[in-house]
């Protein structure tokens, strides 16, 4: 959205042409609230909520399972909780929206546990 691209309305599962904005997109992320999966996989496309933008995403973070360097594990761990908690408070100003404070919070934990 910072960078002026064209977007298309498309027609949601509530049957409403919603604009692609960062409102749409946090209604449809809020539209999983509370059934967030242990597999960190939550779906927000073509979310039930009327004014939900039907292609919205999140964004994903591929990790090794097995990393065996532990001061890669605690720079990389820094970075990720950076991320995950104040690095939340610079998305709005680069056209992106802050994750739920419960999907952090989950993120953060498996996270956490997969790098002790």
């Amino acid at each position: 959205m910072t960078n002026n691209l064209t977007f298309a309305l498309i027609e949601n599962a509530a049957g409403n042409w919603p604009e692609a904005t960062p409102e749409t997109i946090s209604v449809a992320a809020e539209s999983i609230a509370g059934k967030l999966s242990s597999d960190l996989r939550p779906w927000i496309t073509d979310a039930s909520a009327p004014l939900a933008y039907p292609i919205s995403s999140h964004s994903y973070l591929l990790l090794f399972q097995n990393q065996t360097d532990p001061e890669k594990v605690g720079a990389f761990g820094k970075s990720v909780k950076w991320v995950l908690h104040d690095g939340q408070n610079y998305a709005p100003a680069y056209g992106t929206i802050p994750q739920q404070s419960g999907f952090s919070r989950i993120s953060w934990a498996r996270f956490a546990s997969r790098a002790a």
